[in-house]
């Protein structure tokens, strides 16, 4: 039998410890695989640079050295991710199974638990030196997709850096263009030095790549990373991918996949009666253009337009689809070239933003977000 003190002690911890507040993090249940979880994260990489952060300090402080990609994600708020989905970084994901609220932590993730490893096919090698004849003849259509114009005699479009152009004929679809340069031009830019030899027959560009330089390419920037004989090597992969991160997370808040089933989102098949209830509700509207044949579209449905983040704008926007595999006017109106077709529109039924193919619902969000949540909250 327990001595009167510690019955005395037992009785005096039972009536105070009603009183005493417990932490939410103590009464949750850790995180499970579908839970909805906002965090703070700061991504850095193996030198110190930070790479992304959702923390408007961290964004602000200028003594932190930052990536040279860096740009600061839009709001700076709390990232919602869904537990299991591998909607950020893989070891992040697989790291917050078990977590509570407000807790902080830190992890060190190699490429493959982190953005992943780069791809070689994404690696382009080019010639050091180029040649260019004298005089080059090219398609009048070419001509005006490239310059913007239909060709003259006398016009001088800028055919590419280091060279000047100048139109000496056209005739039927051929353009003709005289091509001139400094002979023992030496020029230093953000690519490197290019040095310049001309000759009669042609124009030779030798250049000497800068390692890191940025060139474009299709359209798509890359880094210059390396000079073999030759030839040089441009990698269009993102910087931060075959590198190793330490990420310091919080956990802000976290909804049980229990609590977010949500209402289903109110579809309206109809085109035009969509866009007539998105201008009498003053409200944008979200039109998804799909066929029944195509997979992702299936996949879009059943995934991104089922997940509770988009669910939650259910009342906000006006939910049009419209299968424009059989309804061609409307492919043929949004001009477009693939399924599924995702148009963010104002209430006046003007088009703010676009997203084609499949998109998971974390990309989608912020898409919404950026194009339409000032018109929806009437900002």
């Amino acid at each position: 039998m327990a001595s009167p003190f510690l019955q005395r002690l037992a009785s005096l911890a039972l009536a105070v410890c009603p009183l005493l507040p417990f932490p939410a993090a103590a009464l949750a249940a850790p995180i499970a695989n579908g839970d909805l979880v906002a965090l703070h994260y700061t991504i850095r990489l193996a030198d110190g640079q930070v790479a992304f952060t959702s923390r408007p300090e961290v964004d602000r402080d200028a003594g932190l050295a930052k990536a040279p990609w860096y740009r600061p994600r839009p709001g700076l708020t709390p990232e919602e991710i869904l537990v299991g989905a591998g909607e950020l970084l893989p070891g992040l994901d697989r790291a917050l199974v078990g977590r509570s609220m407000g807790e902080r932590a830190t992890l060190t993730l190699p490429p493959e638990e982190g953005f992943g490893l780069p791809d070689e096919k994404l690696r382009r090698q080019l010639p050091l030196v180029k040649r260019l004849p004298r005089s080059i003849g090219m398609n009048g259509r070419i001509f005006l997709d490239r310059f913007g114009k239909l060709p003259q005699v006398g016009d001088t479009p800028p055919l590419g850096p280091y060279v000047k152009a100048r139109v000496s004929a056209v005739g039927g679809d051929l353009v003709t263009m005289d091509v001139t340069a400094e002979d023992g031009q030496v020029v230093e830019d953000e690519l490197g030095t290019a040095r310049v030899q001309v000759t009669e027959q042609e124009i030779e560009i030798r250049l000497e790549p800068k390692l890191g330089a940025i060139l474009e390419i299709e359209g798509q920037p890359g880094r210059i990373v390396s000079v073999t004989g030759d030839l040089f090597t441009v990698d269009l992969n993102p910087p931060w991918l075959g590198q190793t991160v330490t990420v310091d997370y919080e956990v802000v808040s976290v909804q049980p996949a229990a609590s977010l089933a949500g209402p289903a989102l109110p579809w309206v098949e109809d085109h035009d009666a969509g866009l007539a209830a998105a201008a009498a509700g003053n409200r944008p509207a979200i039109l998804v253009l799909y066929a029944d044949w195509c997979q992702y579209c299936k996949r879009l449905f059943a995934e991104t337009l089922e997940d509770p983040r988009i669910k939650a704008m259910a009342e906000r926007y006006v939910w049009i689809k419209v299968n424009s595999d059989q309804l061609t006017q409307y492919k043929e109106h949004y001009k477009q070239e693939g399924f599924p077709l995702v148009v963010l529109l104002d209430a006046q039924g003007r088009e703010k933003a676009r997203l084609d193919g499949f998109k998971p619902a974390m990309i989608l969000k912020a898409a919404i977000e950026a194009a339409l949540v000032p018109a929806a909250t009437g900002g």
